[in-house]
């Protein structure tokens, strides 16, 4: 035990879990990731945010949306059919918490004024290199799956998927055509403005040598054969404030919510009892 928040202990195993999670997401990042001790520190500072934000809301005394709740639960099991009772009931209290919480909060920000045009300027410039929109591209990647076990079969899927790369032809109805001349073990997907530092090196240097319209050789996966057909590049430029103000107004509304929602998180921290057991 190393985590208790007002009599609720929040267990090593989940904190072991979000530790390993959040650790691995810094692995796409550039920067330098923050020391274990550190990521610990903020891994729990984490928790107890959401714990304290969750034991809040479950003492509001609302109205839930019974039809909206089973709604949820039906889009749910469309997706999940090895749902059983005990899962439904689970999902069933948490999507009841989600709302509560989502209230909570929106009570917290209600209050937040829109923020002045002044205000956007000087939060623009103050995090411009945030909006420096980076080279990307659009692509779009078919590929077909492999007849297993035959390689012979898989062959004549791959031969097929050449012919359909060296006539390959962007136009409304081009999924259609590909699911008709290659079956329904076919796949179409469209990537849109996916920058260059989230590319998979590989997948980025074989597009660096496309010019647009143009195909890459076909690769092979364990299960599938597949080409990319580069659509459109966006060069990297600094947009201006004009361009970007949605953006620019969306993310301080955010900031600003998120410093409010610290400062109740705070106030109730101070009023309850939190013990981090690490540190006694």
């Amino acid at each position: 035990m190393s985590l208790e928040i007002n009599g609720e202990i929040i267990e090593d195993d989940i904190i072991n879990h979000e530790f390993a999670h959040v650790k691995k997401q810094y692995q796409h990042f550039k920067t330098e990731p923050p020391s274990d001790e550190d990521l610990l520190v903020l891994v729990k500072e984490n928790l107890t945010r959401k714990t304290i934000l969750r034991q809040e809301a479950q003492k509001l005394d609302l109205e839930i949306n019974e039809e909206e709740i089973r709604r949820e639960i039906a889009l749910y099991k469309a997706k999940h059919s090895k749902m059983n009772e005990d899962d439904e009931v689970k999902f069933r209290s948490y999507l009841i918490n989600q709302f509560k919480i989502n209230h909570l909060i929106s009570q917290v920000v209600k209050d937040i004024s829109l923020p002045e045009e002044k205000h956007l300027k000087i939060f623009f410039q103050e995090n411009r290199q945030n909006y420096f929109v980076k080279k990307g591209y659009d692509f779009i990647e078919v590929g077909v799956g492999k007849v297993s076990p035959s390689s012979s079969a898989n062959q004549e899927v791959k031969k097929k998927l050449i012919l359909l790369k060296n006539h390959f032809v962007k136009s409304p109805d081009y999924q259609e055509k590909i699911k008709k001349y290659l079956g329904e073990q076919s796949y179409s997907k469209e990537w849109k403005l996916f920058q260059e530092d989230n590319l998979n090196p590989l997948i980025n240097e074989k597009l660096s040598r496309l010019n647009i319209g143009e195909t890459t050789a076909i690769d092979e996966e364990e299960k599938a054969f597949y080409f990319l057909y580069l659509e459109k590049i966006h060069r990297s430029y600094s947009p201006t404030f004009a361009e970007v103000r949605k953006q620019v107004n969306k993310d301080l509304v955010f900031e600003l919510e998120e410093r409010k929602i610290d400062i109740f998180v705070r106030k109730l921290i101070d009023r309850g009892k939190v013990i981090d057991t690490q540190f006694i």
